[in-house]
């Protein structure tokens, strides 16, 4: 579930930005005349305007995700487990020269077998400028003009 929320100041940019916040939806969210729309972290990423801020409510997402345009991903700072995005291939994948801000998630590889011995990258850049605040990683592959 995507939602607006009151803009907050990005100590990365200096300034006031448009910050949304996105929640992983599960099947208990449901029922009882409910609705909630699923909206996955790559479709709220790519509904974004350039620089916004997405924060990433506390739970798992289970997906790949390619960062084309400048953005915050943070996770919410409420003091619960930090949000977790994980996939069975490079779970981020920056490019095309993009400026990006990471705090306060998790980003993981999943083995594609139990045999294998090389797992690809949680995090793949071949071009881009990324700053990494706090977050936990599997592993990173830089490679090309890319600014860790």
């Amino acid at each position: 579930m995507l939602s607006q929320v009151p803009n907050v100041y990005s100590v990365w940019q200096r300034k006031d930005i448009p910050t949304f916040k996105i929640i992983p939806i599960d099947d208990s969210m449901f029922g009882n005349g409910r609705h909630v729309q699923r909206v996955s972290m790559q479709e709220a990423i790519d509904s974004l305007p350039v620089y916004a801020r997405l924060i990433v409510g506390h739970g798992v997402f289970n997906e790949q995700i390619s960062i084309t345009k400048p953005i915050e991903v943070v996770g919410d700072d409420s003091g619960v487990e930090e949000p977790t995005i994980v996939s069975r291939g490079p779970t981020v994948s920056i490019g095309s020269d993009v400026a990006c801000f990471f705090s306060l998630l998790k980003i993981k590889t999943k083995s594609i077998s139990a045999s294998s011995k090389s797992d690809p990258p949680a995090v793949t850049m071949s071009s881009g400028k990324a700053v990494f605040f706090h977050c936990e990683m599997t592993s990173v592959v830089v490679a090309g003009t890319s600014i860790l």
